[in-house]
């Protein structure tokens, strides 16, 4: 329905008339009528000041605002705001706090065992499923589930393990290929595991770029709740050919693992898994030749090897911080440097920070995080943490303060909720890192240039500002802070 034929069917259900609307919003009576037409699209204060005086439901509210920003920005710039509101929120889940994700992984592992029982309860014939040696049919996706754990599990024996996978995204949900890699990894029995997926996309068409950038941040749930021992290396090719049911192609997805190949066939409703080794090892080097001539689409490193990926990257024109603290890069100076840095990391640091600072850089944090930053005492970045007197406290809030006329703004966590554990970090039209705190050792880069270019283009559109607080509040919040610390200041030197 159009944003137009929405609103007069709202308007219709109340018992408020156009008359009454007209004289509270305060719009003319003309435009009035011409957005009801659908002859003018409203601005976001008109909208706003229109469903003010309407008693309406929270889900009709959020279907209004739905249908006008698609209605004012087109069907794919709506889609990348939308895209980038759903990573945010996926990054910020409660669930990838590491206590949620214990949680998670206990449900799955409880899941894997129900599924395990059903099979118990309707066993395969193996006589008519081992069609030849080495070989195991699956009927049904249920089976191929079973399948997956039990030779993940057989993989898992091996110090080192290295899966290679081609699924979409879809199918990566239905056979529940994280789910079942997550508990083993918890469990202990995955020492160390690299996953090299790849994914097929027709990029050249527009609907395909949606679906990529919907299976990005269903891929991004997965990924954030892994363990610290399991490193993702995920790569993309593209052809005009899209592999559907009916494509003629019997079996086109895979995983392989060091001794085990689990075929799929293309809804992921019938398998065969294969155990030669000959079989294996020749589709292990068949895997790596189209794995060399795909594109990156998502990847991690380690933390220590962050200096050498900045070092090869473009040069960075611009960067946009979103985390839940005010970040030290643009707050320490070189004096803080000197009076809290061990002597080994001071020239490091100061560098770092010099090198952050001549950027056009701008960084989104929240209010809770300020307040926690002001009441700790702590300054934080990507597991630096240093103690900080008073005083030095309060120059770093006046400088936020000073900040919400430039470079800072605070996120409203009621309509994007930031997490305690990642940073999140976007060089417009280059790349996107996930930086976590000391505790993990792994960084996340999106180099896609369909992700990224979504990413940036919100960031950069003034629809963003819906995401933000109002910085009056802010502000006046920043100053009862100043005025709680200056107060214990003085308290101390009774």
């Amino acid at each position: 329905m159009s944003f137009h034929s929405l609103l007069n069917s709202i308007i219709d259900s109340q018992s408020v008339t156009k008359n009454s609307l007209i004289n509270e919003t305060g719009i003319d009576r003309s435009s009035f009528y011409q957005i009801l037409s659908g002859k003018r699209i409203p601005t976001k204060d008109q909208i706003t000041n229109i469903i003010r005086q309407l008693d309406i439901s929270a889900s009709d509210e959020m279907a209004l605002y739905d249908a006008f920003y698609l209605e004012r920005l087109g069907k794919t710039n709506y889609h990348y705001l939308k895209f980038t509101e759903k990573c945010l929120k996926v990054i910020g889940s409660p669930y990838m706090d590491a206590d949620a994700s214990n949680d998670q992984t206990s449900s799955e592992s409880q899941e894997t065992q129900e599924s395990q029982n059903k099979q118990t309860d309707h066993p395969t014939d193996t006589d008519q499923s081992q069609a030849v040696s080495g070989t195991i049919l699956y009927q049904s996706t249920d089976e191929i589930i079973i399948g997956l754990t039990e030779f993940m599990v057989q993989a898992g024996e091996k110090a080192n393990n290295h899966l290679q996978v081609s699924l979409p995204f879809d199918l990566s949900s239905r056979v529940k290929l994280f789910a079942a890699i997550r508990p083993l990894i918890a469990s202990g029995k995955f020492q160390n595991v690299t996953v090299s997926q790849i994914l097929h996309f027709q990029t050249k068409d527009s609907n395909e770029i949606m679906e990529k950038l919907d299976g990005f941040a269903y891929l991004l749930e997965s990924v954030l709740a892994k363990q610290t021992n399991i490193t993702y290396n995920i790569y993309y090719y593209s052809n005009e050919q899209r592999v559907g049911q009916n494509s003629g192609v019997l079996f086109p997805f895979y995983i392989i693992t060091d001794n085990a190949c689990l075929l799929l066939n293309a809804d992921a409703s019938k398998g065969c898994l294969l155990t030669d080794p000959n079989l294996i090892g020749f589709m292990r080097e068949e895997f790596a030749s189209v794995f060399d001539h795909a594109e990156p689409f998502l990847s991690s490193f380690s933390q220590k090897d962050l200096p050498q990926f900045q070092a090869k990257s473009i040069p960075a024109e611009e960067v946009i911080f979103i985390q839940k603290h005010p970040g030290a890069c643009l707050m320490v100076t070189d004096d803080l440097v000197e009076k809290y840095i061990p002597e080994d990391f001071k020239d490091t640091l100061k560098q770092h920070f010099h090198f952050m600072r001549q950027m056009n850089a701008s960084e989104g944090i929240t209010l809770d995080g300020i307040r926690e930053f002001a009441r700790n005492h702590v300054i934080s970045e990507s597991g630096f943490y240093v103690e900080a007197d008073t005083q030095d406290i309060i120059n770093a809030l006046e400088q936020l303060k000073a900040r919400l006329d430039r470079n800072l703004f605070v996120l409203d966590t009621e309509k994007i909720p930031v997490s305690d554990n990642w940073a999140f970090l976007l060089y417009p039209n280059q790349y996107a890192l996930l930086v976590p705190n000391e505790e993990l050792d792994f960084i996340i880069c999106v180099s896609d240039p369909d992700i990224v270019h979504a990413l940036t283009y919100t960031f950069h559109s003034v629809d963003f500002d819906d995401y933000i607080l109002d910085t009056s509040l802010v502000r006046d919040e920043i100053q009862k802070l100043i005025d709680e610390n200056r107060c214990g200041v003085a308290d101390s030197t009774l």
